[in-house]
């Protein structure tokens, strides 16, 4: 087979709609279709906030069912990709998106993996422009501390007894080498314009530093557009805005 590179041209149309659950809509899922009549034997990589969450299973799919916070602002996109190797189709090609030309960054996000060699009580603290932004416990109260561990099976299915999440209920590379997992994230989708400094402190609960802050990037935020007001549609079918 050919090798295909990585492309946006092949879609000629793409929708996401809110998913209906006992009449309403469902706030955490979204059912994406496209339309690709040149897509084929490429798979589809699904970008969220330029983050690849999901990849299509056949060449011939053509919705999927995502896992969202409809609250949040959220910037989707597609990439179809060659399935020459099916052990590289996750691997993300942020660089060939190009919906926002030039790429726009209108936020930041922050990923730390629980380390189980510190204290349970730690607090993980997120400083924009040295000063505090947020945090939280890195373990709060409904998060397990363990991964499989030796009584793996003997709980409820997907959680050990007096362990954590068991089966592959947690997230692969998150915990401990042959442990489950979850990680402690931070994401802040509209920060003002300009340049930003991110960094992570651990600390004690009084507030002590347990090692220097991890600076994690300088970053730059570019300025949106603002929302749009006065949408209207009027007949027979003309759609306006401000």
């Amino acid at each position: 087979m050919t090798t295909q590179t990585a492309t946006q041209d092949v879609f000629d149309r793409v929708l996401a709609r809110p998913t209906l659950r006992d009449g309403r809509e469902d706030l955490q899922h979204v059912h994406l279709w496209w339309r690709a009549p040149h897509q084929g034997e490429r798979l589809v990589q699904v970008y969220v906030n330029d983050q690849l969450i999901d990849v299509s299973d056949d060449p011939a799919q053509r919705d999927m069912l995502l896992l969202l916070d409809r609250t949040q602002a959220q910037r989707i996109e597609l990439l179809a990709v060659a399935i020459d190797d099916r052990d590289a189709r996750w691997r993300p090609h942020v660089d060939a998106l190009r919906c926002w030309s030039p790429p726009v960054r209108s936020g930041a996000a922050v990923t730390v993996v629980r380390d189980e060699a510190v204290a349970v009580d730690v607090h993980a603290v997120v400083l924009l422009d040295d000063a505090v932004a947020d945090g939280g416990a890195l373990w709060p109260a409904d998060e397990h501390r363990g991964g499989f561990g030796a009584l793996f099976g003997i709980g409820a299915f997907g959680h050990d007894a007096a362990t954590g999440p068991g089966a592959g209920l947690g997230e692969l590379g998150m915990g401990p080498l042959g442990a489950d997992g979850s990680a402690w994230r931070w994401r802040r989708d509209r920060l003002p314009p300009g340049a930003h400094t991110l960094a992570v402190r651990l600390q004690t609960r009084d507030g002590q530093p347990l090692a220097d802050d991890s600076m994690l990037y300088d970053l730059d935020v570019d300025a949106l557009p603002r929302e749009a007001t006065d949408l209207a549609i009027a007949q027979p079918f003309t759609l306006t805005w401000q």
